[in-house]
């Protein structure tokens, strides 16, 4: 059994709750869906928790932080990459957890594979960025396009809401 996990924003609290409850249900198999930081006042804490999971997947707020590039953030996002950015690299070269923390953002890749499985944050025509919605469902061109790109099962987060399509 595996666990899914996305958009953690940097909540330390929500993200303990849901791995709280995952540990309840003896899941050890976490998947984490990207966007990790962003938002919240915990990204170090939240970025160890995930270094746990063994999918971890680079979010639009992962890559903006390590490209500096919020051309498609509001004023809000933008001021909190900027935040988080200050946060992770403060003292950087004197304190050797933020450097590996660094280098595990550095790491992460915006999409995986795993047998019939395709993971990613966005969607698969656009893995950190484009937003898969409800209303989609009616874009009939979108849908189509999205599907092409891979066979069996595909997860993503982004939206913040759950579906299925």
């Amino acid at each position: 059994m595996k666990a899914i996990i996305s958009d953690l924003h940097s909540n330390i609290e929500a993200l303990d709750a849901v791995l709280e409850d995952i540990a309840k249900r003896n899941i050890k198999d976490i998947l984490c869906l990207g966007d990790i930081v962003g938002y919240g006042p915990d990204p170090e804490v939240c970025i160890d928790r995930v270094r746990q999971c063994r999918i971890a997947l680079q979010g639009t707020h992962v890559e903006a932080v390590l490209t500096s590039d919020t051309s498609d953030f509001n004023n809000r996002a933008k001021r909190a990459v900027e935040w988080t950015q200050r946060r992770l690299n403060e003292g950087i070269g004197q304190d050797p957890e933020k450097m590996v923390r660094w280098n595990f953002l550095e790491r992460l890749t915006p999409m995986a594979e795993e047998g019939r499985f395709l993971f990613v944050h966005g969607s698969p025509r656009s893995p950190t960025k484009e937003y898969v919605l409800p209303r989609d469902v009616a874009n009939r061109r979108k849908m189509d396009e999205i599907f092409r790109r891979f066979d069996g099962i595909c997860a993503g987060g982004h939206s913040h809401i759950p579906g299925v399509f």
